[in-house]
């Protein structure tokens, strides 16, 4: 629509960490990413034709190319544009041709457009997606069970019949932490060294890697080790170059939000405030800082808005918003050192004249 802002996909997310995201999360971040668009525009040798022809290795991103462009996936064709090579005024259709070669010269883009029942369309999309072909989901499943009920003798039984081609991260995590259980720590440190070998594949997205296992591990039920997965990622902030550190807290926020829907406040605090330490953003903290009130979370509103104080760089709009609420919720107790730190910080800024524009 004129005056919309183009949203990528970002389906390279799923794509970059392989290995360690479920079926089930990338459903839900493919559908998550189509959730307010009202068109989609697809080149179809970017990405559609690629991973259609590959549903074993790609299952989710061939379900979601082939479904999106057939009109399946809440989103119905409107219009395709192609333009076809001629000679001497003889068309040549090329559409079976190499796609290297359509790609660079005329490939064909397809736009389509926003069903009335496309959230209906895609939650049923998601839902089946751990039974896709090649996915092992399901088996994973079991794994958490028998680890959440205790079991971790049939934990690893069920671990070691997963294929080692089906998510080799995700299950090395997991099988550290059968190995714990079981009092073995020299085969909890290979596992886990498997796990964090990720982190060095510079084919892997590896500073999203954390986001990949954490959302995984919360669908499956075991979010104690989701936390832990994000807790390697924060520790080894520093090794994520400067350019991905947006991208890398983002994520965080996005675990951070599906914490709060599966009501772990307090593990979505620590999601919110470990993303601050590898990006700091005062505007994040604070939409933090509020979700924490919505869901009753007092303490933790109060940690995430203290914080958005303290981060860098602060915007005179969002250090206004979270100094008001600050003042609601404990008066200028709560407000006074964080401040006088933002003072100190910033002496050119006038800040009793910020907080009486609220």
């Amino acid at each position: 629509m004129p005056g919309d802002t183009p949203v990528p996909l970002n389906t390279g997310s799923v794509f970059g960490t392989r290995g360690y995201l479920t079926c089930a999360s990338a459903a839900r971040y493919l559908a998550d990413r189509l959730s307010t668009a009202q068109f989609v525009v697809i080149v179809d040798v970017n990405r559609y034709r690629q991973y259609a022809a590959a549903p074993l290795m790609y299952p989710v991103m061939a379900s979601f190319y082939t479904e999106l462009v057939e009109g399946r996936l809440g989103f119905e064709p409107v219009a395709r544009f192609k333009v076809y090579p001629q000679v001497a005024g003889l068309r040549f259709d090329d559409d079976d041709a190499e796609p290297s070669f359509l790609g660079f010269d005329h490939p064909a883009v397809h736009v389509l457009r926003r069903s009335v029942d496309a959230q209906q369309v895609h939650r049923g999309w998601r839902d089946r997606s751990s039974d896709f072909d090649a996915c092992a989901d399901r088996m994973l499943a079991g794994v958490v069970a028998a680890l959440v009920a205790g079991d971790a003798t049939t934990a690893l039984r069920q671990a070691e019949r997963i294929p080692p081609s089906a998510l080799p991260g995700l299950t090395s995590v997991l099988q550290a932490q059968i190995h714990g259980r079981l009092g073995d720590p020299a085969a909890q440190q290979e596992a886990l060294d498997r796990y964090t070998s990720g982190y060095n594949d510079r084919f892997l997205s590896s500073y999203l890697l954390p986001w990949a296992s954490a959302s995984s591990l919360i669908l499956l039920g075991d979010v104690e080790t989701a936390m832990g997965t994000l807790r390697v990622g924060w520790r080894n902030r520093d090794a994520n170059q400067m350019y991905d550190r947006p991208a890398a807290a983002q994520s965080y926020l996005y675990v951070g939000n599906m914490l709060w829907e599966a009501g772990q406040n307090r593990h979505a605090t620590d999601a919110y405030l470990m993303s601050s330490d590898i990006h700091p953003d005062p505007a994040a903290l604070s939409a933090g800082g509020r979700l924490a009130l919505e869901h009753g979370d007092t303490d933790g509103a109060v940690q995430l808005f203290v914080a958005g104080l303290r981060a860098d760089p602060p915007t005179p709009a969002a250090v206004a918003e979270i100094a008001t609420a600050l003042l609601r919720l404990g008066g200028k107790e709560l407000l006074s050192e964080p401040m006088r730190e933002l003072a100190r910080r910033h002496p050119d800024w006038n800040l009793e004249e910020l907080l009486e524009a609220r």
